[in-house]
């Protein structure tokens, strides 16, 4: 499946692990890397479902056409799905709880 990112820091630490490392922490940064990679090997958008480590769910409110996964108990990554083009756009990756 194609993905593109909202910005370039976000492209940087998928092709970076240092990168990575040093915006968020090692453990964060390594699963961002690997589940983006998940992303771009997904067959479909409805296959990553089927990783129930992901733990892929839809949001709500102001973000109703986006979907979350998890990367440990804190972190996610905010995505969009392009149905049409079959593209995933990563919006960004945030601290749920904020602290």
């Amino acid at each position: 499946m194609r993905v593109t990112f909202a910005n370039r820091r976000l492209r940087r630490c998928f092709e970076d692990s240092g990168i990575a490392q040093r915006q968020w922490s090692v453990a964060v940064a390594r699963k961002y890397i690997q589940r983006v990679q998940w992303i771009i090997d997904a067959a479909n958008f409805n296959a990553l479902y089927n990783i129930r480590s992901l733990r892929l769910h839809p949001l709500s409110g102001q973000r109703a056409d986006q979907f979350a996964i998890s990367l440990n108990y804190r972190w996610r990554i905010v995505l969009a799905y392009d149905k049409a083009e079959e593209t995933v756009l990563i919006v960004e990756v945030t601290n749920h709880y904020g602290d």
